[in-house]
């Protein structure tokens, strides 16, 4: 197409109106996705949350995070950082906090996790160190464990020092 049609097409109001028809809806269903990835995340947290107590009776305590992380094919991080923001906005709905949520539409999932949440203990990596197996047994019941990079933190943080490295 030469030039000058394109120029003509271009200054269309034809063409205007089809190029802001389709930005504008580029924008909204940017939000509206990235607002639902929000929602998932929200309701992700509550439902940990709401259930734990009823499954720590099997006796795993906060290693449920990391059971359903395996599960799920999620990163624990990212399972903690869904129940920190429910903590943080707490609600029987979703509808309830949306106009809690700093900056409207223009959020997105990262962003409120950089800015709004504060990085825990538990998403703390120990090392930098990537792909590391180690093979642990329990001092008491001397049960081995085999843990791959952060796994065993979360399997055993709180009580790491009743277990003891062995290698084999």
């Amino acid at each position: 197409m030469p030039e000058n049609k394109i120029v003509a097409l271009r200054n269309s109001d034809e063409y205007q109106q089809l190029l802001e028809n389709i930005k504008a809806a580029i924008i909204t269903k940017r939000a509206e996705a990235n607002m639902s990835i929000i929602e998932m995340k929200w309701w992700i947290g509550k439902e940990i949350v709401d259930a734990q107590p009823d499954l720590e009776r099997f006796g795993y305590g906060q290693n449920i995070v990391g059971i359903l992380a395996k599960d799920l094919g999620i990163s624990q991080p990212n399972l903690y950082q869904c129940i920190a923001f429910y903590k943080k906005l707490p609600a029987e709905k979703f509808d309830d906090i949306v106009m809690k949520l700093p900056e409207g539409n223009n959020l997105t999932w990262e962003k409120y996790v950089r800015k709004y949440l504060p990085e825990t203990k538990r998403e703390k990596k120990e090392c930098e160190h990537t792909d590391i197996a180690v093979i642990i047994q329990c001092k008491g019941c001397k049960k081995k464990i085999v843990a791959v990079n952060d796994k065993i933190i979360e399997l055993c943080r709180q009580e790491f020092l009743n277990y003891e490295p062995k290698t084999e």
